[in-house]
């Protein structure tokens, strides 16, 4: 079992998040944990609770095929929630996409 870890930067929000992501097997289970704005951000703190969240609550859980670049397909998540293209709900921690996200197939 692998922990990655992704800090996403956000001119728009001053809110700091930490993106979890637990590689097991064929799957990367993702988790995410919020900073409160009147929190201090640590990182160890936010990776402690975003790998829990991966952990016993996954947001989505990604498949991975033998030929895939697992790290590369975490990244590539990680990305397009820090491009807008994927919103995670601040209040449930709930996807706006579906558990299986087609553009990973």
């Amino acid at each position: 079992m692998k922990t990655m870890f992704f800090y996403p930067r956000s001119k728009k929000s001053k809110n700091k998040i930490t993106i979890a992501g637990i590689l097991d097997n064929n799957h990367i289970q993702i988790g995410v944990a919020r900073c409160n704005k009147t929190d201090v951000f640590l990182k160890k703190i936010g990776r402690k609770i975003s790998e829990g969240r991966a952990l016993k609550n996954p947001l989505c859980i990604i498949d991975i095929v033998d030929s895939d670049n697992p790290i590369k397909k975490f990244l590539e998540l990680c990305k397009k929630y820090q491009e807008n293209q994927i919103n995670f709900s601040s209040k449930k921690y709930e996807p706006s996409y579906p558990a299986k996200p087609d553009y990973f197939s």
